[in-house]
């Protein structure tokens, strides 16, 4: 008898088992006490085939595409969520996929079941939902050896940019971020759409058909072996050694081999385990001109993986790779480094409503998704390559002179206020402003670049400094108070002098504290003159701030 006992309903379409796609199950703990029914999706391996370390992984990934996709179901009182008791043996592989796979779930009790009734609306309200999902072409899982006919039809409709056509996209504060830098931090309250909004803007910058994947980082994580894999020192295939891989390094490899083809990463949660212990090495690499070889794997000559892939020594970092991380900051997760944040835009997801509109689908109005901007006659990925390259290019225009002198000076005194602070930010952040500056200007369209010279930069400016210089400040009051008042008073009034009367100066005490920057109006670098008024709200009440409050 099964460990998990189930009933399930599949469709042709996508799986006739529960080992492809997605479907709806009835799932009996093992227990006998609870039975679970479930939205669940699979992790793509074929009956009888391995489980190594990737495959719970991977399941869990596709549930949380899934789960992104499921949020209808909380209105029928399903749970969002895989935190299922099946009261597993603690040894068992294969049955604990379908704890990981569940994308969402409502629970009985074995001893005090509903009235049948109620049990049937459950039913007829899952299976409801789960047609409509198969009638909208929404699809899991889809190996490249599979007959993917099917999908033709969805992705040429939703064709990959950087394959030499031209590809629509709107002018957004995440588009803006990955063009210029590959590495996205989303932050901000749970519940205010950091993952579902990774994975629409991965749909699509990426298309369907295996480019980008979504992967739940765990507490455990305290080394690179759930990112890269690693070599199993007890078993051997034919006298070669096996490697146990991961979605991470699967999506690496095939990065590499369409390098033509936008490829996306989302570490959900990234922050549950320190990001400096599973992830240096590709903090490393990605800031590599040159990534060839910059990932190592192992020293063992020959390897391959559980389903005969040949795994190399050391493999390249991927150029079209983009990595998106999505962060809760509460008593389970921990800080990031300096050198985290360095490396990265920091995106903060308001929790209201407007908020949320304003980083997802931009300023514009009648937008329902990423997509849907204008057609800029080049894909995402050339249009990056030039812009972190610095490169000139007829399509991709440089800064004017003007608005680069003007954000210099503005970079300049930022530095020397910060420096007052001992904050000061390095050569990689100034390079990288400058970056999404042309990314701004680029996107822009033609009527409206006149304005944007004259002043109107100083707007992705604004989020620069929010996405870029604050997320590193964190400390006491004593440590951090002259200098949040300094940045705030330069934010609201655009004045250096003005700023540094912050800071005591020959020994006396400074003009101005931090009550003096509370309210002030017609902020010049608004958003971030707001983000640093709250910050000195809490830096107040707390003693202590960061820049994720």
């Amino acid at each position: 008898m099964a460990a998990v006992p189930w009933a399930a309903v599949f469709h042709s379409s996508i799986g006739t088992g529960a080992s492809e796609g997605y479907y709806v199950v009835f799932l009996f703990s093992e227990d006998s006490k609870r039975v679970y029914l479930t939205l669940e999706a699979a992790a793509g391996i074929p009956m009888g085939g391995a489980y190594g370390v990737g495959s719970l992984e991977r399941t869990a990934s596709n549930a949380l595409i899934l789960r992104a996709r499921s949020d209808e179901l909380e209105n029928y009182g399903f749970q969002l969520s895989s935190d299922l008791d099946l009261a597993l043996d603690p040894a068992a592989k294969r049955p604990k996929s379908y704890a990981a796979g569940a994308a969402a779930y409502k629970m009985y009790e074995i001893g005090n079941l509903p009235e049948v009734e109620e049990m049937e609306n459950d039913f007829r309200n899952a299976v409801g939902f789960f047609l409509e999902l198969v009638r909208s072409g929404f699809r899991l899982g889809v190996d490249e050896k599979d007959d993917v006919s099917e999908l033709a039809e969805v992705v040429v409709s939703r064709s990959p940019v950087g394959t030499g056509g031209s590809r629509r996209f709107p002018s957004t504060p995440l588009i803006r971020s990955l063009l210029a830098k590959p590495f996205l931090i989303l932050t901000g309250p749970s519940g205010t759409g950091k993952t579902r909004g990774a994975v629409r803007l991965a749909e699509e910058l990426c298309g369907d058909g295996g480019r980008w994947v979504v992967v739940a980082v765990g507490a455990d994580w305290t080394d690179n072996r759930h990112v890269v894999g690693y070599l199993n020192p007890l078993e051997r295939d034919g006298g070669v050694a096996v490697y146990e891989s991961t979605a991470v390094l699967e999506l690496v490899m095939r990065a590499n081999e369409h390098p033509d083809e936008v490829h996306a990463l989302i570490l959900d949660e990234m922050n549950l385990s320190h990001v400096e212990r599973y992830f240096a090495d590709f903090l490393s690499a990605m800031e590599l001109a040159d990534g060839r070889g910059a990932l190592r794997l192992h020293g063992a000559g020959r390897a391959r993986t559980r389903v005969g892939r040949e795994v190399a020594g050391a493999v390249d970092f991927p150029g079209n790779l983009l990595v998106i991380g999505t962060v809760n900051i509460d008593e389970t997760t921990y800080m990031f480094s300096p050198k985290v944040l360095d490396r990265a835009n920091v995106v903060e997801m308001e929790a209201d409503g407007e908020g949320l509109r304003r980083v997802l689908l931009g300023d514009g109005d009648g937008d329902d998704g990423v997509g849907g901007g204008e057609d800029r006659g080049v894909g995402f990925l050339e249009v990056a390559r030039v812009i972190r390259g610095g490169r000139e290019d007829v399509v991709v225009p440089s800064l004017p002179d003007g608005v680069r002198a003007g954000v210099v000076a503005r970079l300049l005194e930022l530095h020397r206020i910060l420096a007052r602070g001992r904050g000061e930010f390095g050569y990689r952040t100034g390079k990288e402003v400058m970056a999404y500056l042309r990314a701004s200007y680029f996107l822009m369209e033609e009527r409206e670049r006149t304005v944007w010279e004259a002043g109107g930069w100083e707007a992705a400016l604004d989020e620069q400094i929010l996405q870029k210089i604050l997320p590193k400040l964190h400390g006491s009051r004593s440590r951090l108070g002259p200098l949040l008042g300094a940045l705030a008073r330069y934010c609201a009034g655009g004045s250096e002098e003005e700023a540094m009367k912050h800071y005591p100066a020959g020994g006396r005490s400074a003009v101005y504290g931090l009550q003096d920057v509370r309210a002030l109006e017609g902020a010049k670098f608004g958003r971030s003159y707001r983000k640093l008024a709250r910050m000195i709200e809490v830096l107040v009440e707390e003693q202590f701030v960061s820049f994720i409050c």
